[in-house]
């Protein structure tokens, strides 16, 4: 097999695990003390609950493919379930508004709808369609919420997708900020660098079945390309977050050229550096979080070619393994 054709088959077999579960109709049955294995799931953290939420992710179970509709809350020693009355969809976009205090869902795709256009709200109490409409029909994208500008900022679509659009919802309606930015990708990666002000973007599935490694940066007005001396190869799907103490991004994994990934990668602004330590099995569709309460990123499950993860790590400069207590 040539490496392009490697290549596309690597791609495709990794959208094609979460395109098949997009319409999944089963919900899978779940250990409530513990999240079941995942992938392409979010986790946010919330200041004024002093909680780590994860909400979604596509799992495998006997019948199939399943997803879990039920919110998770981390509190620092144990997870607690609530179930939502969000229904179930596949590859959506999720954040948190730490100043309104509510748990941002868009797009992802539902059974008989296709790729939706919807903005959902939790606020600790209840889910609530707050748009029916902004921001466009879409999955595999991202949202980031920009705590100095006070807006979630939107971007990304599905390998298929031919925009590269910037969107921003304030709470009460969704904006188009700039169609220049970085070239249309999906499942990449988004931080926001509280230290600069600025959002971080890293990798992504682009078109032409490409796999990227490049760094942009959003400063609430235009997009910049960052050239650095050293970057992670080329990946979709890594996990990636911003840790507020340390100043810097933490990225770990993803799917690359040659199958999963198991690196973890710091960025400063300026450039990216290598951490050479053990850590997390190779892996992609992860989320990853930083812990403001407990000043440490965390890290939950992701998928390999066979295999679907619920293992929970903690990263403070070393990887350390979450147990249940």
């Amino acid at each position: 097999m040539s490496g392009s054709a490697g290549l596309m088959r690597l791609v495709l077999i990794s959208f094609a695990v979460v395109v098949s579960l997009a319409g999944a109709p089963r919900i899978a049955a779940q250990d409530r003390t513990w999240p079941a294995a995942r992938a392409r799931h979010h986790m946010v953290y919330a200041p004024d609950l002093q909680r780590v939420l994860l909400l979604g992710g596509a799992q495998i179970v006997a019948a199939g493919a399943a997803r879990d509709t039920a919110l998770w809350s981390w509190d620092g020693a144990t997870w607690q379930s609530t179930p939502s009355a969000l229904a179930s969809r596949a590859n959506e976009a999720v954040t948190y508004d730490s100043a309104r205090r509510r748990l941002i869902v868009h797009g992802g795709s539902v059974e008989g709808r296709g790729e939706l256009d919807e903005t959902w709200e939790w606020d600790g109490r209840a889910w609530q369609l707050v748009s029916r409409t902004g921001g466009g029909t879409r999955a595999h994208h991202e949202l980031v919420y920009d705590s100095v500008r006070k807006q979630t900022l939107l971007f990304g679509d599905s390998d298929s997708a031919t925009v590269n659009d910037t969107w921003a919802w304030d709470g009460r309606a969704w904006t188009s900020l700039a169609n220049d930015g970085p070239p249309r990708r999906g499942v990449f990666s988004f931080a926001f660098d509280t230290k600069r002000g600025l959002v971080v973007m890293f990798g992504g599935y682009g078109s032409s079945d490409t796999l990227l490694n490049d760094t942009w940066e959003w400063d609430g007005r235009r997009w910049r390309q960052v050239t650095t001396p050293n970057a992670p190869s080329p990946r979709l799907d890594p996990g990636m977050t911003f840790d507020s103490v340390h100043g810097r991004v933490i990225l770990f994994g993803g799917r690359g050229r040659s199958g999963d990934l198991d690196d973890t990668w710091t960025y400063d602004g300026h450039t990216w550096t290598q951490i050479q330590i053990p850590g997390p099995s190779p892996r992609n569709a992860h989320a990853m979080v930083y812990d403001a309460r407990a000043n440490t990123v965390l890290l939950f499950g992701g998928r390999n070619r066979t295999t679907y993860y619920d293992d929970f790590w903690s990263f403070d400069g070393t990887w350390k393994k979450i147990t249940a207590r």
